[in-house]
């Protein structure tokens, strides 16, 4: 369970931790924009498409 809140004390392990959360966050917010156009046509509210999105990626309206 060590380094899921924050990183562990390992530089290694701290270093791809960060890598991991700054292209995770980043990759999720660029699909916002088309989750949003495939959202909004399944009839979800623009709030619960941008947090499944930021959660799950682009693809988690595919499963709806």
């Amino acid at each position: 369970m060590a380094g899921l809140i924050r990183p562990s004390g390992n530089r290694l392990a701290r270093a791809l931790w960060w890598i991991d959360v700054v292209l995770s966050v980043g990759a999720h917010a660029a699909q916002i924009p088309a989750a949003l156009k495939e959202g909004r046509a399944g009839g979800h509210s623009d709030v619960k498409i941008a947090a499944m999105t930021m959660l799950l990626g682009a693809t988690w309206w595919r499963t709806q």
